[in-house]
């Protein structure tokens, strides 16, 4: 098969990735018809004739139209590399971070988290200060629970602290 031959076939197989490429990027299919063409032509003597032409060929248009269509190369733009002789670079046109100053004292984030401790059951109670080592908690003596496995423990102090209001406005907020 000569080259004009497989250029020839490989239009015609390419007919229907041309046609969806020329619906996606809103493009005339004879303009991307004749792109093609001469991608083809640039890249026929760079296939062995031996192994597939045809899909090394429909590979190397699609990614030739696809770059075209993008208008540029693909090529990464470090935020660090300098713009210019003066070495300016990208990450000095963007604003300062604002600091977020937190208003809830730590004193009493504690004693919201240990409030809503204490309204646990304790069992629950006394999982939650062992599993996150918390020493300055003291649990009290409320009801005993039949005992249940570590894991249902676990669950239901996790529920019952998510479900205390007063613990999410001062925690997360």
């Amino acid at each position: 098969m000569t080259q004009e031959e497989l250029i020839l076939l490989c239009l015609e197989k390419f007919r229907p990735m041309l046609i969806n490429m020329a619906r996606a990027y809103h493009q005339e299919l004879d303009d991307l018809m004749q792109d093609a063409a001469v991608i083809l032509l640039e890249h026929i003597r760079q296939v062995d004739m031996s192994k597939y032409p045809v899909t090394y060929l429909r590979t190397v248009v699609r990614r030739q139209l696809w770059e075209q269509q993008q208008g540029k190369s693909l090529e990464t733009v470090s935020i660090n590399a300098p713009l210019n002789d003066e070495g300016f670079t990208l990450e000095e046109t963007l604003p300062e971070p604002q600091v977020v100053t937190d208003h809830t004292s730590t004193d009493e984030r504690i004693a919201t988290v240990h409030h809503a401790l204490s309204r646990l059951p304790l069992d629950e109670q006394l999982y939650v200060q062992r599993v996150h080592a918390l020493h300055a908690f003291v649990p009290n003596g409320r009801e005993q629970r039949a005992p249940r496995t570590q894991r249902v423990t676990g669950e239901s102090a996790r529920r019952h602290l998510r479900a205390d209001w007063s613990l999410a406005q001062t925690v997360y907020c």
